[in-house]
């Protein structure tokens, strides 16, 4: 708050080469006649874009910063002149719609801007109340470049007024030398959600992890809450405002659903966003939701980069998947694969003998559905705690008792062969944890009869060493999340369940609250595994499953 004290008008030296008047008042009427010319060509603008350059901002900081006595009038006469202006973009438009949180607008303009700003608010932090109104039109010149309206001073108002806070890095959320999100809490998180100017990146992390501090319908209440303000804002014609709390409410109850649809209990709370307000295309995404109907749900995936740079990643591409791929002839395999199917047709009981006269790569397409179809039964919600969730435990559970069961199965060389040539195909089709399960059956094989290993044939040996080094525990299993993020965006995959599980366990160890506030980093973390999970579910596998095999599947995991 303002301490009520008249500063000096005592005159001072030039600043930077800008011009000095006889007095502040005189200054002041400067500034206030440069405003008053640009106002009606500026009035109508929404978003402005800065066409001056980072390096004059820069260099005019800095000549602030050199000199002895600022006077906030010298600075604002420079701006204005120079068509500097502070606040650009989206956030120019900021001032006609009621901001919750001014802070992240502050916080989210470009350092040397925000510097500026901070130190204007500072030259009249201490003013009285009605210099500081008198100067309002010209910092909002300065801030804006827009016209001037009785009810547009409010978000400079609330700049000045709350200066110390707004400006405190230690605030709400408080925020790390980089200016990104730090720690925060939960009720910042959940209003930012809604708020069209929070960052983008924040709000999808903290979705993803939403259990961590939340629930769906706690986010659902404060969408609905979203939805009135919207109405509210289309009856008082206020079309900007309006406008972004639309796109933000499209934007959040995509990606709400996307992630949690199938497990949302209380869908009535959002039957608001069925209103004609909306776009034809959201609304008849919301109602294939509430029928039932299966949708292309909109993911809203961020690139993410599980395991820092690594400079030779292609060389994975091509040494290993092209060429463990290149001996193949698809033509010759997919006839294989039909000769399977057709065989199975006569079959009335599938056993041990059946399976290892069938085509290698045919189980393997099998034991890729039959895994995936698992792994789709663990629900998001139980991520995050997924060792104390019963969805979690079954499928950990189910895939073990499979994996000693299949392994019950290799009792000759002939059988080693056959299996390596499965686990060579669940990981051409990158079904990465099926591959993972017959690779730790081959490899308790290897220890307990290495005698009986060693009498496999070469091929099948040298494929299995290319294979193992994706699976084998380097560094965190580096060189299998190398490999699993340099595969083409879009491609079919399943992670290595257990490496997933390192991951999420290394990442739970961070410190979640902080008193009232909750660590951001782990948010984060805790994000990118479920969306790893979340994108392994929907991933589509372009084969069949076969109905004589998925039974003797189910009963090798006691389903």
């Amino acid at each position: 708050m303002f301490q009520h004290k008249r500063k000096s008008s005592t005159p001072t030296e030039g600043l930077g080469g800008m011009p000095i008047q006889n007095s502040p008042k005189d200054k002041l009427s400067l500034s206030l006649s440069l405003f008053g010319e640009l106002q009606d060509k500026s009035k109508d603008e929404i978003y402005f874009e800065d066409n001056k350059s980072d390096e004059q901002y820069i260099t005019f900081l800095k000549q602030i910063q050199n000199t002895n006595e600022i006077q906030f009038v010298k600075i604002a006469n420079h701006l204005i002149e120079k068509n500097m202006f502070l606040i650009e973009g989206k956030f120019n438009c900021c001032w006609k719609v009621t901001v919750k949180d001014i802070r992240i607008i502050i916080w989210q303009m470009k350092e040397f801007k925000r510097k500026i700003l901070s130190i204007m608010c500072k030259c009249i932090n201490d003013e009285e109340l009605d210099e500081v109104n008198e100067k309002l039109p010209v910092f909002q010149m300065c801030c804006f470049g827009h016209g001037s309206k009785t009810d547009n001073y409010n978000f400079i108002k609330e700049i000045i007024y709350n200066y110390n806070s707004i400006f405190d890095i230690q605030g709400d959320p408080l925020l790390n030398n980089q200016f990104s999100i730090e720690e925060v809490s939960k009720m910042k998180i959940l209003e930012y959600m809604v708020d069209p100017f929070a960052p983008k990146d924040f709000i999808v992390d903290a979705m993803y992890s939403l259990y961590l501090f939340s629930s769906v319908d706690e986010v659902c209440t404060f969408i609905a809450g979203a939805h009135t303000d919207l109405l509210f804002a289309l009856s008082e014609q206020n079309e900007i405002e309006y406008k972004l709390l639309q796109e933000q409410v499209v934007f959040i109850s995509r990606l709400l659903f996307s992630i949690y649809s199938p497990s949302i209990q209380n869908k009535t709370t959002l039957k608001c966003l069925l209103n004609p307000t909306y776009p034809t295309d959201f609304r008849k995404f919301i109602e294939n939701i509430y029928q039932g109907i299966s949708t292309n749900y909109l993911r809203f995936s961020k690139s993410f980069n599980i395991i820092g740079d690594f400079k030779e990643r292609n060389r994975f591409n091509q040494i290993y998947k092209i060429k463990l791929g290149k001996s193949l002839d698809l033509s010759k395999l997919n006839k294989k694969i039909k000769k399977s199917v057709d065989y199975l047709q006569e079959i009335k009981t599938f056993n041990k003998i059946v399976l290892v006269n069938l085509e290698p790569f045919f189980i393997a397409e099998q034991i890729a559905l039959f895994d995936h179809k698992c792994f789709n039964l663990v629900e998001v919600k139980d991520l995050v705690y997924y060792e104390h969730k019963s969805s979690f435990k079954r499928y950990q559970q189910t895939m073990e008792h499979f994996s000693q069961n299949i392994e019950q199965l290799i009792e000759t060389e002939s059988d080693i062969d056959f299996f390596i040539s499965v686990f060579h195909g669940l990981f051409f089709y990158n079904e990465f944890n099926g591959a993972y399960l017959i690779y730790n059956i081959l490899s308790n094989k290897k220890k307990s009869n290495p005698l009986l290993f060693n009498k496999i044939k070469k091929i099948s040996y040298s494929l299995y060493s290319k294979l193992e080094i994706f699976f084998k525990e380097i560094n965190g299993h580096e060189l299998f999340w190398i490999y699993y993020c340099s595969l083409p965006l879009f491609t079919s995959k399943v992670p290595v369940v257990d490496f997933w599980l390192d991951r999420i366990r290394n990442d739970d160890v961070l410190t979640l609250d902080f008193g009232e506030r909750l660590n951001a980093e782990k948010i984060k973390k805790i994000s990118i595994d479920v969306q790893l999970w979340i994108e392994a579910k929907e991933t589509k596998f372009i084969f069949d499953e076969i109905d004589i095999v998925m039974k003797y599947f189910n009963n090798l995991a006691y389903l």
